[in-house]
């Protein structure tokens, strides 16, 4: 049996099989803060954004995520 052919199926599948990444959005680089819960832990976020995008990333990946307050750092 040719290995390298086994070691190369092994390799696709495993990169086939992992973690999804987090977000890719062209946000300009604003600084304008936003606090949000994102699954019950405070997240700042540098601009309503970059908010948006993890938030569509978060909840097209199960998870929870609110927002709590803008123009300042989470507390």
């Amino acid at each position: 049996m040719d290995y390298k052919l086994v070691l190369f199926v092994a390799l696709m599948m495993s990169s086939a099989m992992s973690v999804p990444r987090g977000p890719s959005c062209p946000c300009p680089k604003i600084y304008m803060p936003v606090c949000a819960m994102v699954s019950n832990h405070k997240t700042t976020f540098n601009s309503m954004c970059e908010y948006q995008c993890e938030q569509n990333f978060v909840l097209h990946n199960g998870g929870t995520m609110e927002l709590l307050y803008t123009g300042s750092r989470c507390q």
